[in-house]
C-alpha cells in the first residue's frame, strides 16, 4: 500500500490518464482484495467466472464512449491539462 501512494506522488499529474494498462493493474489488483462473496455476485452479473473476470472489463467504458450508443458519454471525461 505505501508503494502505491510512493508511486502515485511520484508521478502526480502523469497518472491522471490511466490508460488500458493502468485500469487492467487496477482491475487486477482489485481482483485479488475482494471478499469471496463480492466475486461470486459480480462474476455471475458479468456472466465471467474467469480469474480475470475485473480486468476482462476494466476498459469497457473507454470503448463504449466511442460507439453510437455511448457517444453521450464521452463529455463526462475531463480533458487532460497537464499545465
Amino acid at each position: 500500500m505505501h508503494s502505491s501512494l510512493a508511486l502515485l506522488a511520484v508521478f502526480g499529474a502523469e497518472a491522471y490518464a490511466w490508460g488500458t494498462l493502468g485500469h487492467e493493474t487496477v482491475a487486477s489488483i482489485a481482483t485479488n482484495l475482494v471478499k469471496n462473496e463480492t466475486k461470486a455476485w459480480a462474476q455471475s452479473i458479468l456472466g465471467d467466472s474467469s480469474p480475470d473476470y475485473l480486468v476482462n472489463i476494466a476498459t469497457w467504458a473507454d470503448s463504449f464512449r466511442y460507439t453510437d450508443e455511448g457517444a453521450f458519454s464521452s463529455g463526462f471525461v475531463e480533458p487532460y491539462d497537464p499545465a
